[in-house]
């Protein structure tokens, strides 16, 4: 019986180590217009020219047809996280998107649970977002696939904080639903392994005890 436990504890933490476990989580609301503008920093609308797959992110050369907030040049790369995929909101070539992107580093990004989404879906947030456009520039040369350059990154808020919680909730009305705040896949990841790691000791205990 001990050793059925044991085993069953063990399969339990391994399958919660899964990258791909981790992150299969919702996503909490993004907040009011007002609150995804002041946190993010580019807000575009861009055409997907082409997208270049990778292991944890994708890289995705765009057409900017308009900008907002922080990208000044019409065409940009960025980055994408993997898991997009698993609820197929990722990036396709000839779409267009409002895209909610943070600079890190110098590299726009399309994090996880952005309130990013297709421009058809948009038509709330371009009315607010309408009085805020930027004039682009015509970028130096076209951008290469391997290489993001992006502006120095806007001043961010203070909840700017990239772990979100994870609750269940509905769309709010007249907002598109593929959005929130992403939730951090090593966190995760760290406190299910501990949790069954403490699982395995303590049944180990037990056994040698008895």
């Amino acid at each position: 019986m001990r050793k059925a436990v044991l085993l069953v504890a063990v399969m339990l933490a391994y399958w919660l180590m899964q990258p791909g476990q981790a992150m299969a989580l919702e996503c909490v609301q993004p907040g009011t217009l007002e609150e995804r503008y002041q946190k993010h920093d580019g807000i575009i609308v861009a055409e997907v020219l082409e997208v270049a797959k990778g292991k944890s992110k994708h890289k995705i050369k765009l057409n900017v047809k308009q900008s907002f907030k922080g990208v000044e040049v019409d065409h940009i790369t960025i980055q994408e996280d993997q898991y997009w995929e698993k609820d197929h909101r990722e990036s396709q070539e000839g779409e267009e998107y409002l895209y909610y992107l943070k600079n890190i580093d110098g590299k726009w990004e399309n994090q996880l649970c952005s309130p990013t989404g297709k421009l058809s879906l948009a038509g709330v947030e371009l009315d607010y977002l309408k009085d805020k456009e930027i004039q682009l520039q015509p970028a130096s040369e076209p951008p290469a696939i391997d290489a993001s350059e992006a502006p120095a990154a806007t001043d961010r808020t203070d909840d700017d904080d990239p772990q979100s919680r994870m609750i269940a909730s509905s769309p709010e009305k007249g907002q598109p639903s593929d959005s929130g705040n992403s939730i951090s896949g090593g966190l995760m990841i760290g406190l299910f392994s501990a949790i069954a790691v403490v699982l395995i000791v303590a049944l180990l205990g037990m056994r040698r005890r008895k």
